[in-house]
């Protein structure tokens, strides 16, 4: 995208890297309830993947489904093409998993740390050294012999962290395990799992901060109500600020691109309100540096709000009045300018 009227361009075509895990169809039940409907979703060995929705969007049962603790309702799981029938112990031993609020044992953080290299049966002076190395890596060497129970919450993050990283897992799954840190516990271990991906392993994180979305994600993946959710957390995007011709622009791995008001260059996340989004049958003059054509995908009206999906090459959200939608023609294939400013766009 750039000042003036940019034409919507395809979205990244799928990856051609094999899957180290894959998701089709998979819908699970609780009760009366879908809490996972129809997700697709494929991890590869080397990538992260931020999983954004709101409470309760179902987040955490797909993490659950990826590790093999919780087997779908219906669809199929399947580990580096091979079903998750007598290869699921296997399987799930290559995953491991830390929580927001994670469980340690009784007994000392290095304790701790042994316990997973214990049940699978890996020498004590090994597994001693492994937790050992884990935990400095961590930035815990010095609570190895600390008790569990003395530990800050911070401190206990890092030591859950340690006993997961132990593992040398293939997939490592964080369920807002960096929410509610202290800023160098949480600098720390950005830090850490930022280069796991580069030697080789598969992360998967489940947030509300985009701001830790776009420091480790390669790419993100919106679940709503259970099912995927194209949009993900609403108008958030990952990608690149660059500086051209003295402005600043935000590049999606799409082709599409957006001037931004910031002086940081690097990777970053992009996210721009649904209000803040014009949308017209034709380009429209004004100051906003941004305005994308493209095709409306979807309209939802409510009785104040017609959110309306558009495909500009990815998919935003604009949110207009239900009389603005009806004196335009808002539908599903109609051709619409979305418009808005550079200082609209929030850089993370």
């Amino acid at each position: 995208m750039s000042a003036g009227v940019a034409e919507a361009r395809g979205a990244p075509q799928a990856t051609s890297v094999a899957s180290l895990v894959s998701l089709r169809g998979v819908r699970l039940r609780r009760g009366d309830r879908w809490v996972l409907d129809g997700v697709d979703l494929d991890v590869a060995r080397g990538e992260c993947v931020a999983v954004l929705g709101p409470n309760g969007a179902g987040k955490s049962s797909l993490l659950r489904v990826l590790s093999l603790v919780e087997a779908p309702t219906e669809g199929a799981v399947r580990w580096e093409g091979l079903g998750a029938g007598e290869e699921r112990l296997a399987a799930r031993r290559r995953v491991a998993t830390v929580a927001q609020e994670p469980y340690l044992f009784a007994g000392t953080a290095l304790d701790n740390v042994m316990e997973g290299l214990r049940w699978r049966c890996v020498p004590r002076d090994e597994a001693a050294r492994r937790a050992e190395e884990a935990l400095s890596a961590c930035g815990a060497g010095g609570l190895a012999r600390r008790r569990a129970r003395e530990l800050s919450g911070g401190e206990g993050r890092r030591v859950a962290i340690a006993r997961a990283l132990a593992l040398a897992p293939a997939m490592l799954l964080l369920d807002e395990s960096l929410a509610h840190l202290d800023e160098a516990t949480r600098g720390d271990l950005l830090a850490l799992l930022d280069a796991l991906p580069r030697r080789g392993t598969a992360v998967v994180l489940a947030t509300h901060d985009l701001e830790d979305a776009a420091r480790l994600a390669g790419r993100v993946y919106g679940v709503r109500e259970g099912r995927p959710d194209a949009a993900g957390v609403e108008n958030f995007f990952l990608g690149e600020v660059r500086e051209e011709g003295g402005m600043h622009w935000f590049a999606h791995a799409s082709g599409v691109r957006v001037a931004v008001a910031t002086t940081r260059t690097g990777r970053a996340g992009a996210k721009v309100e649904p209000a803040e989004i014009l949308l017209s049958a034709e380009p429209i003059q004004s100051s906003a540096r941004n305005c994308l054509a493209g095709a409306v995908i979807a309209v939802e009206t409510g009785e104040t709000v017609a959110r309306v999906r558009v495909d500009v090459g990815v998919v935003l959200i604009a949110d207009v009045t239900p009389q603005s939608a009806r004196e335009m023609g808002i539908a599903a294939g109609k051709k619409v300018y979305a418009t808005f400013k550079a200082t609209a766009v929030r850089i993370v």
